[in-house]
């Protein structure tokens, strides 16, 4: 068995391929939706790369089997096994103890930042509400400088861990450990790229115990409403935002049902110790084809 994730080895998992072997090939990312919202490609460029993409794809992939990481892409690839981004049980985050009667005015957002992962929005936050913003991972000086432009009189209540720079796992886990945050945060703009996907930043804030504040996208509102782990917003009503972040400073009690619930869910059946032994059953399975 060969498995392979990065679509730039289609081609090498296609020479691999032979009639007493097999070769998987785990789609990790919607990379056509990903073409599609490049910014730098202009419309008709990204379309004929979309195109080329698929084409080749397509071709390629024929005679192997699909490892597919999010259950949205079996509507594009019509095949395939789910072994779903579900992230390995974080001991630290899972056993830290959270006082939402000693929650800070503080918010935080994880993982790259870009204006489709909702950059404008969030910089926005410190100047409806007058609460701190945190956000940890890469993001370019350019879009930083913007960021704090946006936020005006109020750009010192943004706070940047990661310009220009990759943020290693454990920095992270640090700051999930070292306060007592009211929400994870993830206000996105609708793009086709993120309707549909669910998002790995929702796996290590409910890890953490955190409420989630997020955009209401259909599956994501699904999500957060199945778990009942944090509270739903319409990305583009501020009053909305305010509202969560009010209920959740206000509702202590709530909050904390909302961060035990996401913990139980991660801990029952959103961590990767569950996809791992569909994964080692699915390999079984093939090797006695």
């Amino acid at each position: 068995i060969y498995h392979f994730h990065d679509p730039e080895l289609i081609f090498v998992g296609w020479l691999l391929k032979k009639k007493g072997n097999t070769v998987i090939y785990d789609v990790h990312e919607d990379y056509y939706t990903s073409i599609m919202q490049k910014e730098y490609f202009p419309q008709p460029i990204k379309r004929i790369i979309g195109k080329l993409y698929n084409s080749i794809e397509r071709l390629l992939v024929k005679k192997m089997e699909l490892c597919l990481a999010e259950k949205y892409y079996f509507d594009r690839y019509q095949r395939g096994t789910c072994i779903l981004n579900y992230p390995i049980l974080n001991e630290k985050l899972i056993n830290q103890e959270i006082d939402r009667s000693k929650v800070s005015d503080k918010l935080l957002y994880t993982g790259n930042v870009s204006v489709e992962r909702g950059a404008f929005y969030h910089a926005e936050i410190p100047k409806i509400m007058d609460k701190h913003v945190y956000l940890v991972g890469k993001c370019p000086s350019n879009l930083a400088e913007h960021m704090k432009e946006h936020a005006g009189d109020k750009q010192d209540y943004l706070h940047f861990d990661g310009i220009d720079r990759f943020v290693e796992r454990e920095e992270i886990d640090d700051y999930y450990l070292n306060e007592n945050w009211i929400a994870g945060l993830a206000i996105f703009p609708a793009t086709d790229h993120y309707l549909k996907k669910e998002l790995t930043k929702f796996f290590e804030y409910m890890s953490a115990g955190l409420p989630i504040i997020c955009s209401n996208f259909s599956r994501w509102k699904a999500f957060i409403d199945q778990h009942q782990c944090g509270i739903t917003v319409d990305p583009e009503n501020k009053q909305e935002w305010i509202d969560a972040v009010e209920y959740l400073n206000n509702h202590p009690l709530e909050a904390e049902t909302m961060g035990y619930n996401g913990r139980k869910a991660v801990l029952q059946e959103l961590s990767w110790e569950s996809q791992e032994k569909k994964l080692l059953a699915w390999y079984e399975q093939l090797l006695n084809k």
